[in-house]
């Protein structure tokens, strides 16, 4: 097939495409400009209750928080709360997130103009993966029918792990593609790279993750919490999400006018690294801001031998501002973020650097009964490797070599997006439409030209409708994207419709079955069409394919959960069958001693299983016991798939518990993986055997002021390579014991 021919075959979509967007244009603005006319016409309405134990009791500083409206209140000694007042239709519904220590934090969805709420939060029992309409960023409520795992930061800075991103693969179906500890890529049921999104802060991070040795870099501090949402409904993220989304969220504004200021440092015994960041930030009644900085240096890491792994070396410069105003009508944030990373490339002596910056603003208007959210964003990604020594970490001596040189690979990411979206909630029914899109060019400033000077296009337009009714929860949503991919040789046009349909359903009050169908489409990466050189980063020639097709993924997911008063059991089965899966396979031919690998097609098919159970016995408050397992196969026409994680068995027993009346947190945690080998590996591939990890934390935080935290990873010293790591053939395993110690301070 040549250009001309891929090129004509979608402009027969054209007329829906062009139908689609008018559609949606017409919607959005009907809907941004309506406020112009009904925002007069709303009243002030307030939303309160009262929240009690199970037993009756009044549940006194309980926290209430409305991510929608950026407004909380903190219950009064009788359990009564009051939340707003604030501008919009009488019928508008909002969720608020109720949390309290020693009680399972609680979802409640009410008419803003409710009468007083009475709410009863049940006893904290360890919850494994809820099923629960949750939100994309911070204003999708009753949009996302998925499974979504939430883990809170506090949760992943208890590891020893140098890095947040690596201490999510703790969580059953996430898996680590690693080059040493500053290159990590996330793998989520058997797909990664373009095929899983990241989000920071409601916005889609783009990074040149076109190679297996790219990491995901961006400010870790002001993050609260991170979901890992899996499955057919991560379509609403985009169309290409087809393994699922990462999306890091941000801190809440304080609940309370004033200032607070936190300090960290931590130190890690393996690397003789360093992580110190700090954050300020100030809420008045109408205004907020926050700034955050950090730095983060790690020399190569120790072996369990003893020796060092030669050049796993990384550092991390981060910093951030984020602002805010927020009225009854509504509110209009900003962010701007900053991430300089530069990380060794093991197996050689070259290296690589990441640069990114990120500005965002956002506005969120509410109108009657709609909720409106216009995001504007741009994003500058600067990529470069070098084949030559790391100049600031070189040990001969020779520090000619400098962070300003012109690398082998060279590329500069200028992305423009733009995000237009309206929710609607009433009764049952729950409706959003939205249109995004972006604007994006890729420059070479090497000498040697990998990847030629390009621009990316893309718009979609997409619709989800949600009803609910009595424990039953169906959701139905469309997406229609389009894509132009042009270089100075040619120009290549993508149009396809995506879809998914899900439910839920209560077949009690302690259990619940989930079924969701997708079918999702991916553009073939800039890389993957037009790559045509060294690539430094793997030490390999890649070569692209002009005549690759669009990835077509066909998605079922099936799901149970069991929540009693001290049990929960979990369990998913999915099934991903993708049509032209893109894959790069070596050709057997050699460049300069170097194997030329190209780009080709298959058609593939994902299937695995995830096991989640937990217990919490009531005979010894604050301990509970989990475990979750995780197993994927991956397979083509022509046999198994690369990079596809083995079964694992992820273990912990953790010990949680108020003391020194109740001024002192105290925390203990025993984990353990057990990963079985992996035999069924693709052509190139070798076997991997299975082996077995534990690792320890405890800690403690004194009247929410200082947190004293000590962790060790890979406790008993044991030496092995994960199957996911790109140094496998190497022979050069992780890290043998790794010590950390943090101290964080509040200063209030």
């Amino acid at each position: 097939m040549n250009l001309q021919q891929c090129s004509e075959g979608k402009n027969s979509n054209s007329a829906i495409t062009v139908f689609s967007l008018l559609v949606s244009a017409f919607l959005m603005c009907l809907s941004i400009f309506s406020p112009l006319t009904l925002v007069a016409q709303t009243s002030s309405y307030s939303l309160s209750g009262t929240i009690m134990s199970q037993e009756g009791i009044p549940v006194s500083g309980a926290n209430v928080y409305s991510h929608i409206l950026k407004l909380g209140a903190i219950t009064n000694k009788s359990g009564e709360f009051t939340l707003g007042p604030v501008n919009c239709g009488p019928s508008y519904i909002v969720i608020c997130q109720i949390s309290s220590v020693g009680y399972r934090t609680k979802l409640v969805r009410s008419k803003i103009s409710a009468s007083a709420l009475k709410i009863r939060l049940d006893k904290d029992v360890l919850e494994l993966n809820e099923v629960v309409i949750e939100t994309q960023s911070d204003i999708s409520e009753g949009v996302c029918l998925v499974k979504i795992a939430t883990i809170k930061v506090e949760t992943l800075d208890r590891s020893s792990s140098p890095s947040r991103i690596e201490a999510l693969s703790s969580e059953p179906g996430v898996e680590m593609i690693s080059m040493g500890a500053g290159v990590l890529k996330p793998v989520i049921r058997g797909l990664s790279g373009l095929r899983v999104a990241t989000l920071f802060r409601g916005t889609r991070i783009e990074s040149q993750a076109w190679g297996a040795e790219h990491g995901i870099y961006f400010p870790e501090q002001g993050i609260d919490r991170v979901e890992i949402i899996r499955g057919p409904s991560a379509l609403v993220y985009g169309s290409d999400a087809f393994g699922g989304v990462l999306n890091f969220l941000p801190e809440n504004p304080m609940v309370d006018a004033g200032r607070e200021t936190n300090i960290s440092l931590r130190g890690f015994s393996s690397t003789l690294g360093l992580q110190a960041s700090f954050q300020t930030k100030k809420r008045s009644r109408h205004a907020h801001h926050a700034f955050s900085g950090g730095y983060n240096y790690h020399n190569d890491y120790v072996l369990p031998s003893g020796l060092v792994a030669e050049n796993s070396r990384y550092k991390q410069f981060f910093a951030q501002g984020v602002w805010g105003y927020i009225k009854d009508w509504g509110k209009i944030e900003g962010v701007y973020s900053s991430s300089y990373n530069t990380s060794g490339l093991m197996g050689g002596d070259g290296w690589q650097q990441s640069g990114d910056h990120l500005l965002s603003t956002t506005a969120t208007v509410i109108s009657g009964d709609w909720l409106i959210k216009p995001t504007i964003g741009y994003q500058l990604n600067h990529r470069k490797e070098f084949d030559s020594p790391l100049g600031f970490y070189n040990t001969s001596g020779n520090s000619d070599t400098t962070e300003t040189n012109v690398g082998e690979v060279d590329l500069s990411l200028r992305i423009l997006r733009f995000d237009a979206q309206a929710l609607k909630s009433q009764g049952e029914f729950t409706w959003r439409i939205g249109s995004q899109g972006f604007i994006s060019t890729n420059l070479n400033d090497a000498e040697d030209i990998f990847i030629p000077d390009a621009s990316v296009n893309e718009v979609s337009a997409y619709s989800i409708s949600t009803w609910e009714r009595k424990g039953l929860v169906f959701q139905a949503a469309v997406r229609y994207d389009t894509r132009t991919i042009s270089t100075i040789d040619m120009s290549i046009n993508y149009a396809y419709p995506s879809y998914s349909l899900g439910a839920t359903y209560d077949l009690s009050d302690l259990s619940s079955i989930r079924a969701n169908f997708s079918r999702g489409n991916r553009a073939p990466g800039l890389s993957e069409l037009v790559v045509d050189g060294l690539h430094n980063g793997a030490y390999r020639y890649e070569i692209g394919n002009i005549d690759l097709q669009e990835e077509r993924s066909n998605s079922l997911d099936l799901g149970y959960q069991l929540q009693l008063e001290n049990v929960a059991f979990d369990c998913s089965l999915y099934r991903n069958a993708i049509q032209d899966y893109i894959f790069l396979s070596p050709t057997g031919y050699t460049v300069e001693d170097y194997k030329v690998f190209e780009f080709n097609s298959t058609d593939a098919e994902l299937s695995g299983l995830e096991l989640g159970l937990s217990f919490r016995p009531n005979q010894i408050p604050g301990l509970h016991f989990s475990n979750a397992l995780s197993y994927v196969r991956g397979r083509s026409v022509d046999g198994n798939l690369p990079l596809i994680p083995p079964l694992n068995l992820h273990s912990e027993v953790i010990y949680e518990r108020p003391v020194f009346k109740s001024l002192t947190d105290v925390y203990i945690n025993v984990s353990s993986d057990l990963v079985a080998s992996a035999i069924s590996v693709s052509v190139g591939e070798s076997v991997s055997p299975g082996y077995g990890v534990a690792n320890f934390s405890f800690g403690a935080t004194v009247a929410h002021h200082v947190t004293i935290g000590v962790a060790a990873n890979n406790l008993f010293n044991k030496e092995y390579i994960p199957h996911l790591s790109l140094i496998k053939n190497l022979g050069i395993p992780q890290a043998g014991r790794s010590m950390s110690l943090r101290i964080a301070i509040n200063i209030f």
